[in-house]
């Protein structure tokens, strides 16, 4: 917890990161309000039928921003401590170097377990702005409750990858590098339409 706590940028990150996930997502529920009285009957009618709301309460911009953020925010957990030299006191003080990088992987995917839920939630609570035009989704409809699990899943999954690249390379640039080739370029990569 102290890599987390030491730095304030950490913070700052988290914040940000949920301040720019939680606005793609309110801000196209809103253009979507907006733009509803325009929208054809047809359209309107399959609108909740083809699961729209849904992927307006978590867009593939927003879920990018967020991997993005939080792979860089894993890897830079561990590099904090390597780069100010602190590591090497908690090692001598804790010898079990995999039982401290163990202890440092559960914080950090604890933090951010409750940090996804938090922004999965208002995300999804934000798109209530839809019902206003009949076009919004309770958490009971078919499939929305296991949308908001994966969307909060998708926070501790990126950072424990980013912890686990930044603990192997311990380089902050090439930290942030490799996380976005993993996290982003490799799953984009290896789809089944790319052989």
């Amino acid at each position: 917890m102290a890599g987390l706590r030491s730095l304030r940028s950490t913070w700052i990150a988290y914040g940000a990161t949920a301040l720019a996930v939680i606005a793609f997502n309110a801000g196209t529920a809103y253009d979507t309000y907006g733009s509803w009285p325009e929208r054809s009957a047809a359209d309107r009618a399959g609108f909740v039928r083809a699961g729209i709301p849904l992927q307006e309460a978590f867009m593939a911009n927003a879920a990018m921003v967020m991997v993005l953020a939080l792979g860089a925010i894993g890897a830079v957990a561990i590099i904090g401590e390597y780069s100010t030299g602190t590591i090497r006191t908690r090692f001598a003080a804790v010898p079990a170097r995999r039982s401290v990088m163990a202890a440092k992987t559960v914080v950090v995917t604890a933090v951010t377990t409750v940090f996804g839920a938090i922004v999965a939630g208002t995300s999804f609570g934000l798109t209530a702005i839809l019902d206003g035009r009949d076009a919004g989704v309770s958490i009971s409809y078919p499939g929305a409750l296991r949308v908001v699990v994966a969307s909060a899943r998708l926070a501790p999954v990126c950072t424990v990858a980013g912890t686990a690249i930044g603990s192997v390379i311990r380089q902050t640039s090439a930290s942030m590098i490799a996380s976005v080739v993993v996290i982003l370029v490799l799953p984009i990569a290896f789809t089944d339409g790319s052989h």
